[in-house]
């Protein structure tokens, strides 16, 4: 209700409002900020009426998407992560919404960048692979039981589920009945997992080995998706962009 009466009497006419589901964060100034994905795409449209507005979570999203009609005289798009739909067709009740071509923005900041293939030293590529494939070997379990409705873990970072030599500690082994049931899941993940594994993830898996004591350049995962738009333009968030342009000046809300 909030942000619907807000929206009424906040924005003009003239303006495409994109909702996004970005939660925001502090930066190191104490102001909220959001994600340096969507302060890209607002720069990209800086030249189009185009403003961003944070919804501070997918559910106020879908909430407001499902009582768009309340909100006739504003042009708004909705744009909000994949999320488990990577693995399942999307409800035909959101095909106004543009959704993410990954599992989340992080994941469409991260894929056809060939960042590996440019941060990583030709050692640390053979064991990135190792400690990615160990690491959906879980991941698939996990989301294979969740799919299944039972309850799992797979948010869980790989910094925690792999140990110092890239297997996965014992507390999180799945056991063989579930690695069996989930290898179908396994290589679905694992065949194009720069779309299917969760975006935090994915950089994780890249901290590892970028921000290891003693290396010369180290890098958490804010900095290496920071690099990754501000660096690499990543195609698949420039497709997003396009596509936002595009029903802005065709009027497609």
């Amino acid at each position: 209700d909030i942000i619907i009466a807000y929206l009424k009497h906040s924005f003009s006419i003239n303006t495409t409002l994109v909702l996004i589901e970005d939660k925001m964060s502090v930066d190191r100034n104490g102001l909220s900020t959001t994600k340096e994905p969507y302060r890209f795409m607002q720069r990209q449209l800086i030249k189009e009426k185009i403003d961003f507005f944070p919804c501070l979570g997918e559910k106020n999203l879908t909430a407001v998407f499902e009582r768009r009609n309340e909100l006739p005289n504003l042009h708004i798009l909705f744009f909000r992560d994949r999320d488990l739909y990577v693995h399942q067709n999307i409800p035909a009740i959101y095909n106004e919404i543009i959704f993410t071509q990954g599992y989340s923005i992080e994941n469409d900041v991260y894929a056809e960048t060939w960042i590996e293939e440019r941060m990583l030293t030709e050692e640390e590529r053979q064991d990135h692979t190792t400690a990615k494939q160990n690491f959906i070997i879980w991941y698939a379990a996990m989301i294979h039981k969740h799919l299944n409705g039972q309850a799992s873990p797979y948010s869980i970072s790989p910094l925690r589920v792999l140990s110092d030599t890239f297997v996965i500690n014992v507390e999180y082994q799945p056991s063989n009945q579930e690695i069996l049931d989930s290898r179908v899941r396994f290589s679905e993940i694992l065949n194009d997992y720069a779309k299917k594994l969760r975006g935090h993830s994915l950089f994780d898996l890249l901290v590892i080995f970028l921000g290891a004591a003693g290396r010369a350049e180290q890098y958490n995962s804010n900095l290496l998706m920071d690099y990754c738009v501000t660096e690499l333009s990543p195609p698949l968030l420039m497709q997003t962009i396009n596509e936002i342009e595009d029903r802005h000046i065709n009027h497609i809300f």
